[in-house]
């Protein structure tokens, strides 16, 4: 587990790079191409919860329309209302699709400004998941 720095370390960087890329064989499933999937977890400061899940939203009003291949990605926000977690994989085979979304850049404009507790990255395994992001596992 990793915590970003404010300055350090952008939220771009959390998402993408906290794995390790290894070649693939075309022999490989779908499944074994994958990156570890990576758990995002970070708190904003009261004021400035309704301008995260905007630029949040945002970011999935551009994927919707750009619909990248390779990569899944979900949000979700606590029941505290400011704590929020984001779960990103993408194939490790392909470019990573969230980094060059404009709305992907708004968004991590100014996340060390919005959070009272920065992002800490986790890599995460799945043990099991049903109907969860569209896809049965485990």
């Amino acid at each position: 587990m990793r915590s970003a720095s404010r300055g350090d370390v952008t939220f771009a960087r959390c998402v993408v790079s906290n794995v390790v890329n290894t070649p693939i064989s075309h022999e490989r499933s779908r499944s074994e191409r994958r990156h570890m999937p990576v758990m995002v977890r970070y708190r904003v400061k009261p004021e400035r919860a309704s301008e995260n899940v905007e630029l949040v939203r945002g970011v999935y009003d551009e994927l919707h329309e750009t619909r990248p291949e390779g990569l899944r990605y979900a949000t979700f926000k606590l029941d505290d209302g400011v704590s929020f977690v984001h779960l990103a994989e993408h194939d490790e085979d392909g470019p990573n699709q969230l980094t060059p979304l404009a709305s992907f850049k708004r968004f991590q404009e100014g996340i060390a400004e919005r959070c009272d507790d920065p992002p800490v990255v986790s890599e995460v395994s799945t043990i099991g998941a049903y109907r969860l992001l569209g896809e049965s596992s485990g």
